[in-house]
């Protein structure tokens, strides 16, 4: 899971270094311990009926808030993290990864215009675009460093790769499912939601702006910022687990893992599945310009601002290898 970088890239990004030495030590996230012990997993089944199990779960410490833009920025700088998702936060593109038309609209930013008039003749897909192949790549990235600087808002469009070479930069790991998920549920109870088992019906609980157009002043417009503790938190105190962003965890994603986990720290990678003789389920994926696809295992992200339904039973599978194509794909960091 090495991450290349092109080597006119690693220069310019060393020739910035000042600038980006500048970025807020966002690195030093404040963390939330979660003590060792048990707690009621929540599996649910296909016909919608759930079923209680307890996992064991050694003591971690999760990051309180999602990862920033501007924390991002700081990875990219250093050299460690792709590029690309910051790119993607301040050029239009439409949800599912291609380009807003490039005829008839106007730029929606400085760096939107900087792209909109390279692109006048390399108009392609998103999934089939590398950036750093395109014309005016290192002005469209200095503008977007620029902006990311101190940008509070969480960091979209990343990758099941980005979210994982990112918290390795910061010495930890993205959450395996069992973390993250009880993390939000706490150990006390079996509540279908990190505030309870009230079902919400507008934002009053998270940031759902995405499931509940219109939902009045309760609705921000998209997602907040990453640090924003408007919301309640985990009954630990971890703010938005569910809302604002989704947020990859390590696992594989099959949803007969919950009801076959081990009782003890499970993980859903190759090696369990393989014991437990659990299907592994692949797609293909653009692996950039020229390089064709590859098959790549689905990988497990949860509680999204439009998940529906966003309960903490559920999670959404979803895996890219090169290219994160929604402005809802984040993620957090734990560390044992």
């Amino acid at each position: 899971m090495t991450l290349e970088i092109p080597l006119y890239i690693k220069i310019f990004l060393l020739l910035q270094s000042p600038f980006i030495l500048g970025v807020p030590d966002y690195t030093e996230m404040p963390m939330v311990r979660i003590p060792a012990g048990e707690y009621i997993r929540v599996v649910e089944r296909e016909t919608r009926q759930t079923v209680q199990k307890k996992i064991y779960l050694d003591e971690f410490s999760i990051d309180q808030f999602e990862t920033s833009v501007a924390e991002y920025a700081r990875c990219v700088g250093k050299g460690e993290c792709d590029p690309e998702p910051l790119i993607r936060m301040y050029v239009n593109i439409e949800e599912q990864g291609r380009l807003q038309s490039q005829t008839g609209r106007k730029a929606t930013n400085d760096c939107d215009a900087i792209y909109l008039s390279q692109m006048k003749s390399h108009r392609k897909d998103i999934g089939d675009e590398v950036f750093a192949e395109m014309p005016g790549y290192v002005e469209l990235l200095t503008c977007a460093l620029g902006k990311a600087a101190n940008d509070p808002k969480p960091i979209g469009y990343a990758s099941y790769i980005d979210a994982a070479n990112y918290c390795r930069f910061v010495n930890k790991r993205l959450p395996t499912e069992a973390e993250w998920e009880k993390a939000a549920r706490g150990d006390k109870d079996a509540r279908l939601y990190s505030w309870g088992d009230e079902r919400p019906t507008d934002c009053r609980f998270a940031n759902l702006s995405g499931l509940f157009k219109g939902g009045g002043k309760l609705c921000p417009d998209g997602p907040i910022d990453a640090r924003d503790t408007r919301y309640p938190p985990s009954p630990y105190g971890v703010y938005n687990l569910i809302g604002n962003q989704s947020e990859y965890v390590a696992d594989i994603y099959n949803r007969g893992f919950y009801a076959k986990a081990p009782y003890k720290n499970p993980v859903g990678d190759l090696e369990t599945f393989e014991a437990l003789q659990l299907p592994v389920y692949k797609h293909m994926s653009s692996i950039g310009k020229g390089t064709g696809f590859a098959t790549q295992e689905k990988r497990a992200f949860r509680a999204a601002w439009s998940n529906t339904p966003p309960s903490l039973p559920g999670a959404i599978a979803n895996s890219r290898n090169q290219q994160g194509l929604s402005r809802d794909h984040g993620f957090r960091c734990v560390r044992r």
